[in-house]
């Protein structure tokens, strides 16, 4: 019996790691007592930290953009304090230098005999989205060919002339 749940456990390991890396997705568990995250490899890999660190709550809030980092700090007492689901966004600045956004979203679970109060929750790299989002709103923003435009329209200056687009 003993063996047949360790192979059900490894099974439904496999799964969650085939889902998550798939969804390009990282989970993460955070202690609330100990503020101590546990997380997958991948997912130190793509937050840039080394792959045998011990992190911490702490830890990670440094490498949190420092434009986001208070709200975030917040975010995550609310998260504790509530008890309620809970997401964010929030930009992380890479060990090279560069800028990742991340939406993280939180599900809180009190302490019981077995375990602390922690928050287990799931990131999504988010950049592609948000750069797609700012090119978007920036294009929007602006005047085409001097006529300034509707927010459900989309002019397109070509060779001296000008073509518009708008949606229904």
């Amino acid at each position: 019996m003993q063996e047949s749940i360790e192979v059900n456990r490894t099974e439904l390991e496999e799964r969650l790691i085939l889902a998550t890396d798939s969804a390009k997705a990282y989970i993460w568990h955070l202690e609330i007592d100990s503020g101590r995250i546990w997380t997958t490899a991948k997912a130190k890999e793509f937050f840039g930290f080394a792959l045998n660190r011990e992190l911490d709550l702490e830890s990670f809030l440094n490498i949190v953009h420092p434009e986001d980092r208070e709200k975030l700090r917040l975010t995550v007492e609310e998260a504790m304090r509530s008890g309620e689901d809970n997401a964010a966004e929030y930009r992380i600045v890479r060990p090279e230098g560069g800028i990742r956004w991340v939406l993280s979203r939180a599900r809180s679970y009190p302490a019981s005999t077995r375990q602390s109060a922690c928050l287990i929750g799931v990131s999504i790299d988010m950049t592609a989205s948000a750069r797609t989002h700012w090119r978007i709103t920036s294009f929007n923003s602006k005047k085409c060919g001097g006529v300034k435009r509707s927010s459900n329209t989309i002019c397109i200056p070509r060779n001296n002339t000008r073509w518009s687009w708008k949606w229904p």
